[in-house]
């Protein structure tokens, strides 16, 4: 039963320029030759479980499963709870005044600390070499706003949907997600000139958790909040990442029963695009096999301007420097004359697309070699850009925008409000400091970049899984021009009739007039692919009201273009 328990060389750096969703103002990062700094020093490690017992083979929680503790750590003790054998949880208990919450919220919440249930962080233990690795989550209940269930999902279902969220890089915090993108606050400059903190919470009012509950997951190991204390727990493929995701879902729905049939979307961003699809099938496969403690109701995933499938996508991007106008159409032949056709050699060995079979390390090798071969298209294309800007360097995050400063984004404030004493107390991360991006978790991923994840969905669309891939049309890095194409060509049995079909407008207000993009999708709604208007790599930043409403659609099932559902609708045909 769906919900039950059942008994470095200098190639190697140009690669780091193009970190997909990379962004820190704390930590340098190579940019345009310079390098960038992230080793985790020792000191910065605290123990954050010192009450587990070490010597076995599963860690075992002294207080005992459903009961709290106070962990000794650096920070005067934290109040967790041990919802399963490895996961531990705690309320986000901020300073009062240190969230500005809506006038509406205002009067149920009254300013006061949230309920484990509503606002959580954990840690889950995984379990796979030295079982000291431990992966940091945040948990946000649905807070409505967002028509969570309007107009109603097929077959009559009320309840509201898990969406989980995973940023990229590889390496990059879902934190940085949470805080400037999605989630339900944003972080601003404190007003009040007596407290110790600078910065504080706003609420915002198009944060995910309007749709659904809103959970998000620093990973792989070592990534923002999650740490190990030995690298060699460090993932270096999706298979890991895949099976750590899968591991901690069982976890976190056994430990929150009354969501556990609960409808699962998986989400991310960027990198993600190789995430997603590994993670997603991962839970599809363990469901069809009834593997686990539980069945994960999986109804779908979504892609944002993610990298899937390097082959077609590198193989892109002339098209789309040419298409904005950053490069000239004969500039864009001449670079793909240059380099495409050995990149597209080298990716499909890295893919074992050549007839022959490799070993898991000469794989690696092979797909290092790719990436580092491949990149000389980004690298050639955004040179000849800057020079026909005269010498200013291409936002590759979104092309409308000036680069400024090493990142082309100021983040700066969501790490200062994140390494406060009191935003680590209120997540119980003791005094372990944060960073956006990992480039050692990163450097692991190397042999990961070229590999192909496409063929992960049409196994989950056939099987009534719903997909939906988005992008904003100002981001050069994974552009809408190579996803469009990997998602027309994709093998499926809706392949005809997506590739045929012509994209209709995103109509967010009928009313006023106001589209988003423009959307291609299947007459049944499993796939759909988005181009969202006025924005860059980070549409929910860009566009908060669209990202908020494409959801919202996506998760209830509704037509993507215009918001209606086509069994209702075909109802009411019948009946009129």
């Amino acid at each position: 039963m769906r919900g039950r328990r059942r008994s470095s060389g200098k190639s190697r750096k140009k690669t780091l320029l193009f970190l997909l969703f990379l962004a820190s103002v704390s930590s340098s990062v190579f940019v345009s030759g310079r390098p960038y700094s992230s080793s985790r020093e020792k000191e910065d490690v605290v123990d954050l479980f010192p009450d587990f017992e070490r010597n076995e083979r599963d860690l075992v929680f002294a207080g005992g499963v459903g009961e709290s503790k106070k962990t000794d750590d650096d920070d005067g003790g934290v109040l967790w709870t041990q919802k399963t054998s490895r996961l531990r949880e705690k309320a986000m208990a901020f300073p009062p005044g240190n969230i500005i919450f809506s006038d509406e919220e205002k009067e149920t919440a009254s300013n006061t600390n949230a309920t484990p249930l509503e606002r959580a962080a954990g840690y889950f233990k995984l379990n796979r070499t030295t079982h000291d690795a431990h992966m940091f989550y945040m948990f946000f209940e649905h807070r409505g706003g967002g028509g969570a269930s309007k107009g109603g999902r097929k077959g009559g279902e009320e309840k509201v949907p898990v969406v989980l969220w995973m940023t990229g890089g590889p390496g990059c915090s879902s934190e940085l997600a949470a805080f400037a993108e999605n989630g339900p606050f944003e972080v601003i400059e404190n007003k009040d000139e007596n407290s110790e903190d600078k910065y504080v919470l706003k609420e915002t009012k198009y944060g995910w958790d309007t749709v659904g509950h809103l959970l998000y997951v620093d990973q792989p190991v070592n990534t923002g909040f999650s740490w190990t204390s030995d690298n060699t727990d460090e993932a270096r493929d999706e298979e890991t990442v895949s099976n750590d995701i899968f591991e901690f879902l069982q976890d976190f729905f056994l430990s929150r029963p009354e969501l556990a049939d609960n409808p699962l979307f998986i989400t991310g961003e960027s990198y993600a695009g190789h995430y997603v699809p590994a993670v997603a099938h991962r839970a599809f496969v363990a469901s069809k096999n009834d593997e686990g403690s539980l069945n994960l109701n999986l109804k779908g995933f979504a892609i944002g301007n993610g990298l899937t499938d390097p082959e077609i996508q590198y193989a892109a991007y002339a098209k789309y420097s040419v298409g904005v106008g950053i490069v000239t159409a004969l500039q864009g032949e001449d670079v793909n004359a240059k380099y495409l056709e050995t990149c597209e050699k080298k990716a499909k060995k890295c893919n074992n697309e050549n007839g022959k079979r490799y070993s898991n390390a000469t794989v690696s090798k092979k797909c290092i070699e790719a990436v580092e071969y491949c990149q000389n298209i980004p690298n050639a294309l955004l040179q000849i850009a800057a020079e026909n800007k005269g010498g200013k360097p291409i936002n590759v995050y979104d092309v409308r925008k000036e680069c400024v400063g090493d990142l082309c984004y100021d983040f700066s404030p969501i790490g200062k409000f994140l390494n406060q004493k009191s935003t680590r107390e209120a997540l119980g991360v003791g005094n372990r400091k944060w960073e956006t991006c990992n480039m050692e978790v990163h450097e692991k991923m190397m042999g990961d970049w070229m590999r192909d994840y496409e063929p992960l969905i049409p196994d989950m669309l056939e099987n009534g899984v719903r997909g939906m891939i988005y992008a904003g049309e100002s981001d050069f890095i994974c552009n809408f021009a190579g996803n469009l194409d990997w998602t027309r060509k994709m093998e499926w049995s809706g392949r005809e009739e997506f590739a045929k079909k012509f994209s209709s407008p995103f109509v967010i207000d009928e009313e006023e007039g106001w589209t988003g993009g423009e959307v291609i999708e299947n007459d049944d709604g499993r796939f759909s692919f988005v181009k969202v208007s006025q924005a860059g790599h980070m549409v929910p930043l860009d566009q908060p009201r669209v990202a908020q409403e494409m959801l919202r659609r996506f998760v209830n099932e509704e037509n993507i273009a215009t918001g209606e559902n086509e069994e209702e609708k075909a109802r009411f045909e019948r009946e009129e």
